[in-house]
């Protein structure tokens, strides 16, 4: 669970700031931001063989 705080608390930033580039809507980015940790947490047994999650 800590490592999951780490990762949110390092990249919800940069990947709201990417999504909203796109999406251009506060609240439509917080969504898919939010949509975007929920599936890594889904998928946490998975990400073992990932190196870094930007490219993930």
């Amino acid at each position: 669970m800590e490592a999951f705080r780490h990762l949110y608390t390092r990249y919800k930033g940069p990947i709201f700031n990417f999504t909203l580039k796109y999406v251009r809507s506060v609240p439509l980015a917080e969504d898919i931001t939010q949509d975007i940790f929920v599936k890594l947490w889904d998928n946490r047994t998975k990400l073992d063989t990932v190196r870094t999650l930007k490219s993930y």
